[in-house]
């Protein structure tokens, strides 16, 4: 009898062995599972953001030399005019038409997380919401301004400027799918009543805040990939 219950009591601690064996071998398995779930999840979202940066930061270097042209454009003065050299002068105009850059973040993989509720795979918080305010605050912000710009840019200005400094076409050489390449001239007589300088403080404004703005989206972006560095780091340890 008691060679019958020792049998007994040694198959059910096998039994319960085996049980919480396979739960162990299970949770690891879930556990592994997760942990690559969350690796891909940051791989993707570092990809996603290098590109958005890159675009970002072609802009901004855009708005930048489009604002130096602009400020030139504002300063001209009309007693210095005889000795301004037409190429200097269509140089900063086509500049300072380089202002409509559109910036169209890549919402691809934020979108799939938080539809899909996996932004709960990110366990630092603190990553989590610099990632919200980002796609769901700054780049929404951006939005705004860049319709603004838009009319300014392809509509507004490019108008203003074929009105009054129209020089002839570059070359009539060009694909249907291309811009027609504009000369221009120097005139004097918008220069000197004020009329260039008005219509360009009327963009000049806008175009700062843009400045401002991507610039600012740039920053954002390239301290949120320190961030995705680091969780990187920490789960591949």
């Amino acid at each position: 009898m008691k060679n019958i219950l020792a049998r007994g009591g040694i198959e059910f601690i096998a039994v319960v062995m085996g049980i919480t064996i396979s739960l162990w071998i299970e949770d690891g398995k879930n556990k592994n599972f997760q942990l690559k779930e969350q690796i891909s999840l940051l791989e993707n979202l570092k990809t996603s953001l290098n590109q958005d940066l890159e675009y970002a930061l072609k802009i901004e270097k855009s708005l930048d030399t489009c604002l130096v042209s602009q400020k030139y454009l504002i300063n001209l003065d009309c007693s210095n005019l005889d000795t301004l050299k037409n190429s200097v002068f269509v140089k900063h105009i086509e500049y300072s038409t380089k202002g409509g850059w559109s910036f169209f973040p890549r919402y691809g993989v934020y979108r799939a997380l938080s539809q899909n509720n996996d932004l709960g795979l990110i366990d630092s918080d603190v990553l989590k919401s610099r990632l919200i305010t980002l796609y769901d605050f700054i780049y929404k912000r951006y939005e705004n301004i860049d319709i603004v710009m838009e009319n300014h840019y392809q509509y507004t200005y490019p108008k203003y400027l074929i009105d009054n400094f129209y020089g002839g076409i570059k070359n009539n050489n060009v694909r249907i799918d291309e811009e027609i390449p504009i000369n221009y001239r120097i005139n004097k007589k918008k220069i000197c009543d004020g009329s260039l300088k008005k219509e360009i403080l009327h963009i000049n404004g806008i175009t700062g805040s843009a400045f401002n703005s991507v610039a600012k989206i740039s920053k954002e972006v390239e301290e949120i990939s320190k961030l995705i560095n680091s969780e990187l780091n920490r789960l591949e340890d």
